[in-house]
C-alpha cells in the first residue's frame, strides 16, 4: 500500500526567517549569508513574464529535508509556485566562480611546483 502525505505551506514573513530555517546551525554567527548572497532577486528565471517590467513577486517553497531534491543534492532546495520550477537556495553563478578559482588555483600551483 502506498504513503500519502500532505504538506502545510507556512509563510515566511522575512529572508531572516527564510535563512534561519535552512541554515540553523549558523544562526548568530558571522557565516549566515544573506538572502541577496543566496539567491540574488530572487526572482524565477524560468517564470513566464509578460512583459520586462512585470514586477510580480515570486512565490517560493523551501523544499522538505525529506525530498529526493534535498536528500540526494545535499542541499536547500526551492520550488517556484508559479511554474514548478526547482533550484538550490544559492545564486546560479555561485558553483562556476568556484570552480573557475579552483582551476586558476590549480594551475598556478602546477606552474610553482
Amino acid at each position: 500500500m502506498a504513503k500519502f502525505y500532505q504538506a502545510v505551506l507556512i509563510p515566511l514573513k522575512t529572508d531572516k526567517e527564510v535563512l534561519e530555517s535552512v541554515y540553523p546551525h549558523l544562526v548568530g554567527t558571522k557565516d549566515m549569508p544573506t538572502m541577496e548572497e543566496r539567491l540574488g532577486d530572487a526572482e524565477c528565471v524560468n517564470c513566464p513574464r509578460e512583459d520586462i517590467t512585470d514586477k510580480k513577486e515570486t512565490r517560493w517553497m523551501l523544499l522538505a529535508e525529506e525530498t529526493t531534491a534535498v536528500t540526494q543534492g545535499g542541499k536547500a532546495y526551492i520550488e517556484c509556485l508559479d511554474c514548478g520550477g526547482v533550484t538550490q537556495l544559492c545564486p546560479e553563478n555561485y558553483y562556476n566562480k568556484t570552480i573557475i578559482y579552483l582551476v586558476v588555483l590549480f594551475i598556478f600551483l602546477i606552474f610553482v611546483m
